[in-house]
């Protein structure tokens, strides 16, 4: 079933708040409920197909219901909708305490899962107000009637956020714990489903006792729903718990490590000036010619030459870039740690290249009949028939000036030099 969504809120008056275009709202495909609606996000590949990072939304690849652990869909019914089983999308008796808690001061939710799912897709921009009294009502039942409860926790679980950057539970077990999600452990399903009302205050990466505490607590409403054993609970929380180091930065995740993130935030930008705005909307795939052996020597050489020059030559910062033949850029470090600063040495310093300049003048030099014996001069020089406000510095052999060159400098040859006054050319 899907309901053309222009008409749907033009009836509930509030067509002026639809977020984004969108033909229909659709109903019956869970898989497309998954994908449908995404926030914008961008997965980098390198040139041997390898996931090394992604910037804004990062969603895992979706996990089909059968390969969730049943400790977290148990952890996810007891904490967030625990009638969820019974009702039909809208639980009343939660509105009304909901409704209770507003009046008397204090803050509870009252949405069931059904109603979070469909915020989750469609409503995530629209005023709260008609989202709760006019849209949830009417969406959450329609949605229940045509999709069973565990396709509803499919996608659930595979869409809602788990902070640090992470979408899903793919995503968010990867980022926390570095293992796939049908391998979480009871505890560790626990913290994840207690990171959902408040996931950056929750996020282990800040508070690991905080997060294990909040994980405690989902065991406890766990027991209390008749959905785990004391004694398995008592197990649970005595579980060892092993948190990935963080491999985020700047609005982007680098399993491979976060000195990524400039080729990555560099690769964006590329298909970005390649793509219409249209183009970047959703979850995009970038496919890279980063190498990862090279980019591994890459950053190793920069961070053993900052050590050795860090002192004495007073260098703070630098930069390697890496091509082949063909102008494929096969590596990218930016500077010395992406965590402390996302500016690129590379891409963006922009600075003056100096002595490089000299291997092309040299060059023009000796194509001109110049040899290595050749004094140089450094004075300016009037091109276009004495242009205003243009001129260069002369370069010439010492004796004659090539045809093509007019209006040499008034020293004598014994004057030209190369840079410095007195210093002689090469």
């Amino acid at each position: 079933m899907s309901l053309d969504r222009r008409r749907f809120l033009a009836l509930l008056g509030t067509a002026a708040a639809a977020p984004r275009e969108a033909e229909a709202l659709e109903f019956t495909d869970a898989g497309r409920l998954v994908t449908d609606n995404r926030e914008n996000g961008v997965r980098i590949l390198s040139a041997q197909g390898e996931f090394v990072g992604a910037r804004g939304a990062y969603y895992g690849p979706p996990v089909p219901f059968a390969q969730l652990p049943k400790h977290l869909i148990n952890a996810l019914v007891a904490s967030e909708d625990r009638r969820f089983y019974d009702h039909w999308g809208l639980d009343p008796r939660a509105m009304a305490r909901a409704v209770w808690s507003t009046l008397t001061g204090r803050t509870q939710g009252g949405s069931t899962l059904t109603q979070q799912t469909i915020k989750e897709i469609y409503l995530k921009e629209h005023s709260p107000i008609v989202r709760k009294l006019l849209e949830e009502p009417v969406l959450a039942p329609i949605l229940e009637l045509n999709l069973s409860k565990e396709d509803i926790l499919f996608v659930y679980l595979n869409r809602v956020f788990f902070g640090g950057s992470a979408y899903g539970i793919e995503a968010a077990a990867r980022v926390y714990f570095n293992k796939y999600a049908l391998s979480l452990s009871v505890l560790e399903s626990a913290m994840m489903v207690g990171l959902l009302p408040a996931p950056n205050r929750y996020n282990p990466h800040r508070n690991f006792e905080l997060s294990r505490d909040r994980g405690f607590r989902v065991i406890e409403q766990m027991v209390e729903a008749g959905s785990l054993s004391r004694r398995a609970a008592d197990r649970a929380k005595q579980q060892a718990v092993a948190i990935a180091p963080s491999r985020s930065a700047w609005g982007g995740v680098y399993p491979r490590g976060t000195q990524i993130g400039w080729f990555a935030r560099w690769a964006e930008a590329e298909a970005n000036g390649n793509s219409t705005p249209e183009g970047r909307q959703g979850t995009r795939t970038i496919s890279t010619t980063l190498d990862m052996k090279i980019q591994a020597a890459a950053e190793r050489h920069m961070q053993q030459a900052l050590r050795r020059h860090a002192g004495a030559g007073q260098i703070e910062e630098g930069a390697v870039v890496v091509m082949r033949h063909d102008g494929a850029v096969v590596a990218l470090v930016g500077g010395r740690d992406y965590r402390q600063k996302e500016w690129d040495h590379a891409t963006q310093a922009g600075r003056q290249p100096g002595s490089v300049a000299k291997v092309f003048v040299y060059l023009a030099a000796l194509q001109e009949g110049s040899t290595p014996d050749s004094m140089v001069s450094d004075a300016a020089l009037e091109l276009g028939g004495g242009l205003s406000g243009i001129s260069t510095t002369g370069i010439s052999a010492t004796s004659p000036w090539p045809p093509r060159w007019r209006n040499p400098p008034t020293q004598p040859p014994s004057a030209w030099r190369c840079g410095t006054p007195g210093r002689s050319a090469p």
